[in-house]
């Protein structure tokens, strides 16, 4: 999950799309709560903290 500027959103143009939500992919949409919890766990493995789950 990569941080994006509102420039940066804009340059997607319509392919954005803003559901006003917290956590999306590169193009806005939904993320799978199986996918974000795959790239918490490798950020959990990273940071080298202990495994814990996303509820």
């Amino acid at each position: 999950m990569a941080s994006y500027t509102v420039h940066e959103l804009m340059a997607e143009g319509e392919d954005n799309e803003d559901d006003g939500l917290v956590v999306t992919t590169k193009k806005g949409r939904m993320v799978t709560q199986r996918n974000l919890a795959t790239k918490f766990h490798r950020l959990l493995d990273k940071a080298e903290v202990p495994k814990t789950n996303l509820y």
